[in-house]
C-alpha cells in the first residue's frame, strides 16, 4: 500500500512516488501500471481533461483518490476538476463519461468535481458490476438531458455504494441505478446521505428492466435536499422485502416527490415535500409534511446573510429559528455529522436532528448571565458549535479559553474546545474537554506548532444533553 501523486506539472513516465515524481494524468493512475489495491492517490489542483476507463487490477481493499485542494500533499492549491471536455470548454467532446468504472471495486473518490459531456451527459458510468464504491464531497455536473451518474448493477448481494456530502447538478437523472435480472430479492446497501440535487429531472432513479424473478432493494436517501421537476426518488420494479427509504429530506417541485410502481416499495418519514403531488404508492410518513403544511421548507439561507452584511453561510443552511432544525429523529436515521462535517444535531436548541443536509452552526450569542471576567460571555444553547478563525505564525502557539456549563447541559459529554482546519500551516486537529462539574469555570488549553504562517479555526462546542442546556465560553487567549 503506497501513496502516489498526480500533478499538472507531472509526467506519466515518472513513478508517481512523490510530488516531484508525480504522474501527469488520472488515466495513468487508474491504468494497468498505476495504482495497486490499497494505494492512496493525491491529485493536485487543476483541470484534468480526461475520459478515463479504469484498467488497474481491481482493488480488494479501499483505494482512494483524494483531491488535494489545499496543497498539503502536492503543493498545488485549488479545485480539482475532472472533465469529459477533453479539448476545451467549448469543443463538444466524444460520447464518453469522465469516469468509466469498468467493473473495478473498492474505489473511493473525495473532493473531486466531475464534469460530463453533453452527448451522453454522464460524469460517472459503470457499464457492469462494480462494488464497494464511495464518493465523498464530490460535485457532479451533468451534461443536460442524460443521466449524470449512471451505474448498472448485476448482483444478487450488497454492492455497498455510498454517496456522501455530494452535490449533483443537472441531468435527466442525477443518480441512475439500473439493476438487471436479479434471481432473488436482495439488499444492495446503497446509501445517499447529506447530498444536494439541483436541476435534475429525477434525483435518484432505480429502474429494474426485463423479466425478473427477484428484485433489488435497500436504497436509502437520508438528509438530502432536491429541486427536481419530475420526481425526487423513483423506484421501478424494486423489492418490497428490502424497501427503499427516504428520511429527513426536503423536496421541492416535482410531479410526485416519492414514487414507487408498487405499494411498499418505499418507506418515508420526517420529510418536507413541497411538490404538486407528494407520493405515489407510498404510505404517508407519520412525521412528514406535504402540501400547505410543507411550506416551512423555504426557511433556509439563500444569500440573505450576505445581503444584510452578516457573515456568509453555506446556501440551504437553516435560518435562525427555522422549523427545519430539531425536526428529525435520532431513532430513525443515524447521521451524526452534516454535509460540512459538523455535528448533528446542532443549532436548533434541540437534541433532535434537523432535516436536509445541513444543521446551523456559529450560533453563539452574547450572554450577561455568566462571565469569567468582565460582564459577558459567549453562550451556546443546546448541542451547538461556534468557530472563529485565528491567524498564526510558524512558532509554537498556545490557544486557551475558559468554559462553564449549567445543570441542563449535563455532565455526560462536557463542553470542548477544538483546533481545526489547520492543514495549510501544518497543524492537525486537536481537542480539549472540560473536566470540572457544573457551574464551575475551567480553562482549556491546546498547544500547537505551525510549520508555516496561516490560519487555524478555534471551535467551541456545547454537547448539551438537553435543548435548553447552556455552555459558556470566555477569555480566549492566543500566545
Amino acid at each position: 500500500m503506497a501513496t502516489r501523486y498526480v500533478r499538472k506539472s507531472g509526467l506519466d513516465t515518472n513513478g508517481g512516488t512523490s510530488p516531484s515524481d508525480a504522474w501527469l494524468t488520472i488515466g495513468k493512475a487508474l491504468g494497468a501500471t498505476g495504482l495497486a489495491s490499497g494505494d492512496l492517490l493525491y491529485i493536485g489542483a487543476g483541470t484534468y481533461r480526461e475520459q478515463v476507463t479504469v484498467n488497474m487490477t481491481s482493488a480488494t481493499v479501499e483505494t482512494k483518490l483524494v483531491a488535494d485542494v489545499d496543497g498539503t500533499h502536492c503543493g498545488d492549491v485549488g479545485e480539482v476538476i475532472w472533465t469529459a471536455w477533453t479539448t476545451n470548454d467549448s469543443t463538444v467532446p466524444s460520447s464518453s463519461p469522465a469516469l468509466a468504472l469498468n467493473t473495478r471495486d473498492f474505489l473511493t473518490f473525495e473532493g473531486i468535481t466531475f464534469v460530463g459531456g453533453p452527448l451522453d451527459g454522464s460524469t460517472v458510468n459503470g457499464a457492469s458490476l462494480s462494488t464497494d464504491l464511495t464518493f465523498r464531497r464530490c460535485i457532479f455536473v451533468g451534461g443536460g438531458q442524460y443521466q449524470n451518474v449512471r451505474l448498472s448493477i448485476v448482483a444478487t448481494a450488497a454492492v455497498n455504494y455510498l454517496f456522501e456530502n455530494c452535490i449533483f447538478f443537472i441531468g435527466s437523472n442525477a443518480l441512475d441505478l439500473e439493476p438487471t435480472n436479479p434471481v432473488a430479492d436482495y439488499d444492495a446497501n446503497i446509501i445517499v446521505r447529506n447530498c444536494i440535487f439541483l436541476y435534475a429531472k429525477t434525483a435518484v432513479l432505480v429502474n429494474i428492466g426485463g423479466a425478473n424473478t427477484g428484485r433489488m432493494g435497500g436504497v436509502q436517501v437520508i438528509n438530502c435536499v432536491g429541486h427536481c421537476p419530475s420526481n425526487f426518488f423513483n423506484m421501478v420494479g424494486t423489492s418490497t422485502t428490502y424497501p427503499g427509504r427516504v428520511y429527513g429530506c426536503i423536496i421541492f417541485d416535482g410531479n410526485a416527490a416519492i414514487v414507487s410502481n408498487q405499494t411498499g416499495g418505499i418507506v418515508e418519514d420526517y420529510n418536507l415535500l413541497v411538490t404538486s403531488a407528494a407520493r405515489s404508492n407510498t404510505a404517508i410518513g407519520t412525521n412528514s409534511k406535504s402540501g400547505q403544511a410543507a411550506q416551512l421548507s423555504p426557511l433556509m439561507e439563500v444569500g440573505q446573510s450576505i445581503l444584510r452584511g452578516a457573515a456568509a453561510r453555506f446556501p440551504l443552511t437553516p435560518t435562525a429559528g427555522s422549523p427545519l432544525l430539531g425536526y428529525g429523529s435520532d431513532a430513525t436515521y443515524t447521521t451524526t455529522t452534516d454535509m460540512l462535517g459538523r455535528g448533528r444535531p446542532e443549532g436548533g436548541a434541540s437534541t433532535s436532528k434537523g432535516i436536509g443536509p445541513l444543521e446551523r452552526h456559529e450560533t453563539g450569542v452574547q450572554s450577561t448571565a455568566q462571565s469569567h471576567t468582565g460582564s459577558n460571555s459567549l453562550a451556546l444553547t443546546g448541542p451547538a458549535s461556534h468557530r472563529v478563525d485565528i491567524p498564526v505564525d510558524s512558532t509554537v502557539t498556545t490557544v486557551s479559553v475558559w468554559g462553564r456549563y449549567d445543570t441542563n447541559h449535563g455532565t455526560t459529554n462536557k463542553p470542548q474546545m477544538k483546533v481545526v482546519n489547520g492543514t495549510e500551516c501544518g497543524v492537525a486537529d486537536q481537542t480539549a474537554t472540560m473536566t470540572v462539574t457544573t457551574d464551575t469555570w475551567e480553562q482549556m488549553t491546546l498547544t500547537i506548532a505551525p510549520t508555516a504562517n496561516g490560519v487555524i479555526s478555534l471551535e467551541l462546542v456545547s454537547r448539551a444533553a438537553a435543548g435548553n442546556g447552556i455552555a459558556y465560553f470566555d477569555d480566549v487567549a492566543v500566545s
